[in-house]
């Protein structure tokens, strides 16, 4: 593994990166639909894609959001979506994917990265703060419809 790549997304790489959600978020999203989002945020200069891979092998996916928002004062990124294969776990790969991840960033002139975690995934809790990640903020959301099956 010492040939890992950390680059952008491109169409080619949305059957690893549906994959990888319906893994992270323990669901099958309809494959149509995730294409169509897929392909609209890859054209969006506010939205990154990355993917780790070795050659052809695609072994992680990150994606983060970037806005202005006035209770910052700025320009926050915020990751929404990471997911490391997990035959590729413990090679360091995420903290490759966020060294990556914040070097953009500050070439956006983003002052600040934030990240949200569901609740039961203690292991992920615990990587982010290994990384320099501070937990700051309590998360609540109200389900307005289902989304996936």
């Amino acid at each position: 593994m010492e040939n890992i790549s950390i680059r952008l997304a491109s169409e080619n790489d949305f059957d690893f990166i549906y994959h990888s959600i319906n893994e992270l978020e323990e669901s099958h999203f309809p494959r149509p639909e995730q294409g169509l989002i897929f392909s609209k945020n890859l054209q969006d200069a506010n939205i990154i894609y990355l993917v780790a891979s070795e050659g052809p092998i695609a072994m992680g996916f990150l994606s983060c959001y970037f806005q202005h928002l006035l209770h910052h004062g700025g320009f926050v990124g915020e990751i929404q979506e990471m997911y490391i294969d997990p035959k590729y776990r413990n090679l360091n790969i995420g903290k490759s994917m966020l060294a990556k991840l914040e070097s953009l960033s500050m070439e956006k002139g983003v002052f600040q990265l934030e990240v949200s975690s569901n609740i039961r995934r203690t292991d992920a809790h615990r990587f982010y703060e290994q990384c320099g990640y501070l937990k700051t903020s309590l998360k609540l959301i109200k389900p307005l419809f289902e989304t996936a099956d």
